[in-house]
């Protein structure tokens, strides 16, 4: 089992689907959505998370959010965002775990683990 853990500091954006390839090109917030997963990824990569599960592996993701004050996103769409960033395909994420606390007057922040198992 590979465990790693990192840390995106805000602000933390939420899942964004594009209608069809053409829009995302004109679209401001599809724009800085490819941004938010290519920062992701970054900070991913430098935590040793790999770029594609292999066919015998399994992940498990459990992310920590925080918000200062009122929460801005729902988690399930925070969630599918980080998850998104880290794997182009992800059909072999067989658990997720997620925890949002707002009003913490801690900085807004999503902490994330990652734990990959041999099928």
């Amino acid at each position: 089992m590979l465990t790693t853990n990192f840390q995106i500091d805000g602000p933390i954006m939420a899942y964004y689907r594009t209608r069809n390839r053409g829009s995302k090109f004109g679209n401001p917030r599809a724009k800085r959505y490819d941004e938010y997963k290519r920062l992701v990824r970054l900070i991913a990569n430098t935590a040793g998370v790999p770029q594609e599960l292999l066919e015998n592996h399994r992940a498990s993701v459990s992310v920590w959010i925080t918000w200062r004050l009122k929460a801005r996103a729902d988690t399930d769409s925070i969630l599918k965002a980080i998850i998104d960033a880290l794997w182009r395909q992800d059909r072999r994420v067989h658990e997720v775990y997620a925890v949002a606390m707002d009003q913490t007057k801690m900085p807004e922040r999503a902490s994330v683990v990652v734990k990959l198992f041999k099928a």
